[in-house]
């Protein structure tokens, strides 16, 4: 830990400031791989700054829930396509909460 704080806190402060350089920057030093729930926290931040990593993020994010999440339906990785799909659009903030109710 930095006089600055947690990499955890660093990486959340710059997911809040929208910024997705120091955001991946705290997520490379995490001592753990990202979470489900800080993957979909860098998956948002590319959607709401119009990374060009939001697509490759989203799919990514997809897998590791198929994989890590149990008991995951097919109807649920639809749900999940469809708004992880959505966080691009006007509603995106209507969408988040559908997906951190999946993890």
């Amino acid at each position: 830990m930095t006089s600055k704080g947690s990499t955890q806190g660093r990486f959340q402060r710059a997911c809040d400031r929208r910024n997705v350089q120091q955001a991946e920057l705290a997520a490379l030093e995490l001592v753990q791989p990202l979470s489900l729930l800080n993957a979909l926290a860098l998956v948002r931040l590319y959607a709401e700054t119009g990374s060009p990593k939001f697509d490759s993020a989203a799919v990514r994010w997809v897998g590791r829930y198929a994989f890590e999440e149990r008991d995951v339906q097919v109807q649920d990785m639809q749900l999940a396509v469809a708004a992880l799909g959505s966080l691009r659009g006007r509603r995106a903030e209507q969408v988040e909460p559908v997906l951190l109710k999946l993890l």
